[in-house]
């Protein structure tokens, strides 16, 4: 058992008692010798008590023993920050009651203070960003009445505190005139404290023990961190899977990992820049991109068309090469706009993990995993006294949540499956769904490799998720 380390009293007591049980006639009590044993002993004690410390250090067992400066070097030699902590990021809209003029650009600034309704959480935008009067008819949003235009903004301190629901981001502190007002549509995320002495030891234990051993966890906590509900569901492939990985060549001399990611949250910004001539590919600063509201060029709305990277190696992530396409080559000095729609998590959590957090030191990428098309057609029978249509509408809700999660089609959230067994999906649907007297199936296949009209479905569950094809023909 390790033994507890002494104070001067007891170091004394003790050297003394040795001192005298080898000679009785040394007098430990007064004179020199007295001295030397006092001072042995209160540098004996101290050691013993430093040792002790040392060894508290070495187990971690108990954090609140530990000095903040030696949890902070010890943190710093295991290649983790002890302070780090992330600010809350956030869209909001700025608006406008009335119709921008032409030829006035109205602007939101970088450093103006938005906040709650009663001041307590303040954010600031982060980037420029311009409503140009020319373009007035795309900036409006029927459901509001107002003209609009996306900001990206960030909390003014760190912390979960300012994670806010939608809605509660409503005012404009700083002066201006240029807009009436702003909100918030979606929640502030990303917001972290920084971690307690208890918490860093618990990082630092799992680095002892391998090297990010709990990476799954720390990996779904950045996840929720960004959005707590904008991720169904993630998978996570390394570069040993030879099959499935698809960056074969990318990461030599090192371990790669792809995760996969089951999303459809979005979020709209602006792009902004001056051309240096000839350019005739935009591309764009956050990816992967879903959509492109408007291309605009010298405040005008021009041609274009959006060019997806398809390569197997990078798309559907932040390394994509997602870019628009525009009919005329850019003249020298001419501004361009692009307002676009991406996938926020995809990019937020690939721009954390490059930035804090890579699976046992890896090449890290996150990306969208596949949607594969299912193509079901089928006959109904149903009793008499129900409404066919609406039975039929009744199966392709059912048919919806069964492709989510053949084992509890309910379940609102999409989740990767390996396989879909149309025998299975056909009884589901005679003792799920109100009013069907008799299903019979048509066709039951995926629409990228269908063999035959009816066939048992595989998937390989990591990459790939199925959805109902917009061919659903159940008549």
């Amino acid at each position: 058992m390790p033994q507890s380390p002494r104070d001067i009293d007891g170091f004394l007591t003790d050297l003394s008692a040795s001192v005298t049980s080898n000679d009785s006639r040394i007098d430990v009590q007064k004179g020199p010798l007295a001295t030397l044993i006092y001072g042995a002993s209160v540098e004996g004690s101290r050691m013993e008590n430093f040792a002790a410390y040392l060894g508290r250090l070495y187990q971690l067992q108990d954090p609140s023993l530990i000095l903040d400066e030696d949890m902070f070097e010890l943190a710093l030699n295991f290649g983790k920050d002890p302070n780090v902590a992330r600010v809350s990021q956030v869209t909001v809209y700025f608006f406008r009651s009335t119709r921008p003029e032409a030829g006035v650009t109205y602007t939101a600034a970088t450093g103006t203070i938005v906040s709650t309704d009663d001041g307590r959480f303040n954010f600031t935008v982060i980037e420029d960003a311009e409503m140009n009067g020319d373009l007035a008819d795309y900036y409006f949003n029927s459901s509001t009445g107002n003209y609009e235009i996306p900001v990206l903004c960030e909390a003014i301190a760190a912390g979960v505190d300012y994670d806010l629901p939608p809605n509660t981001i409503n005012r404009i502190q700083t002066v201006q005139d240029d807009f009436d007002g702003c909100v918030n549509r979606d929640y502030a995320s990303q917001g972290e404290d920084p971690p307690d002495k208890y918490q860093m030891r618990d990082i630092l234990w799992a680095a002892m023990q391998g090297a990010n051993q709990d990476a799954a966890g720390q990996l779904e906590n950045i996840i929720t961190s960004i959005s707590p509900t904008g991720v169904d569901d993630y998978s996570t492939i390394p570069s040993t899977d030879y099959v499935n990985y698809s960056r074969l060549g990318q990461t030599s001399g090192k371990l790669g990992y792809d995760i996969y990611m089951i999303t459809d949250r979005t979020r709209e910004t602006i792009d902004r820049g001056v051309a240096d001539g000839g350019e005739t590919f935009l591309t764009f600063q956050r990816k992967p991109v879903l959509s492109v509201v408007f291309v605009a060029v010298d405040g005008v709305v021009v041609p274009f068309s959006l060019d997806v990277d398809t390569d197997a190696a990078w798309r559907g992530s932040p390394s994509a090469n997602d870019r628009v396409q525009l009919a005329t080559p850019l003249q020298p000095g001419q501004t361009w706009e692009v307002r676009y729609v991406y996938f926020d998590v995809v990019y937020n959590v690939n721009s954390l993990l490059q930035d804090r957090f890579k699976l046992f030191g890896s090449d890290t990428l996150v990306r969208l995993a596949d949607s594969i098309d299912i193509y079901i057609a089928g006959e109904l029978t149903t009793f008499v006294t129900t409404d066919k249509d609406d039975i039929i509408s009744d199966v392709r809700t059912f048919t919806e949540g069964y492709l989510r999660n053949p084992n509890n089609p309910s379940q609102a959230y999409q989740q990767f499956v390996t396989y879909l067994d149309p025998t299975d999906y056909q009884r589901a649907v005679e003792g799920s769904v109100d009013g069907v007297q008799n299903f019979k199936l048509t066709h039951f296949a995926r629409l990228d490799d269908a063999k035959q009209d009816i066939e048992f479905i595989s998937l390989n569950g990591l990459t790939e998720y199925p959805t109902l094809s917009v061919n659903f023909g159940v008549e």
